[in-house]
């Protein structure tokens, strides 16, 4: 069955084929030029030099919680759960950051080998402590951390401004929590 009152018909040949495809190369190069991937190397977080005053003081409160968690509760587990939970973070603090490879593109953000999509997160903020600063990117999951990303202060102005396209920038106060690690130099 053949239908001849169809609204169009393919004739090979005709048409302007070849110039509608160059125009949208031309405009498939000017978005492949914008949405470029930037990338950078910087590290994984930020490095606090504790000395010894810090671990000892981490010693001293972590025996002292345990010493009062086992006067309460006659409960050696939960005693040596602290004690342990304390060594942890000794051994956590003492770890120094590995140098990670960021990158900015069209779809996301990889972190090492890791790609987050923007569709994770509903907005950024800046973080800015000592040398080295960082964007937190809030997630749209409620119970999800926020993620990092740590740059060098001279990028600051074309990630942020890549970001933006992407997600709305928020004004952030840090909460109480943060405020902790800041002072612990955690």
């Amino acid at each position: 069955m053949k239908e001849e009152n169809t609204p169009w018909q393919y004739k090979p040949g005709e048409g302007s084929a070849p110039s509608d495809f160059e125009e949208d190369s031309a405009v498939d190069s000017e978005r492949v030029k914008k949405y470029q991937p930037i990338s950078w190397t910087a590290s994984e977080y930020v490095d606090h030099d504790n000395g010894l005053s810090w671990y000892g003081l981490l010693s001293l409160l972590t025996l002292g919680l345990s010493l009062g968690v086992y006067l309460l509760t006659r409960d050696f587990l939960a005693a040596g759960t602290i004690l342990i939970l304390g060594v942890i973070v000794a051994v956590a603090a003492k770890r120094k950051p590995q140098q990670i490879t960021y990158q900015i593109s069209a779809g996301g953000i990889k972190i090492g080998e890791k790609f987050f999509s923007f569709k994770l997160f509903r907005s950024f903020y800046i973080i800015k402590e000592g040398d080295l600063h960082s964007i937190s990117l809030m997630p749209i999951k409620r119970f999800t951390p926020a993620l990092s990303i740590y740059f060098d202060p001279a990028d600051e102005d074309k990630i942020v401004k890549r970001l933006g396209e992407h997600m709305p920038y928020e004004q952030h106060e840090m909460d109480a929590i943060e405020r902790l690690a800041r002072r612990l130099r955690f």
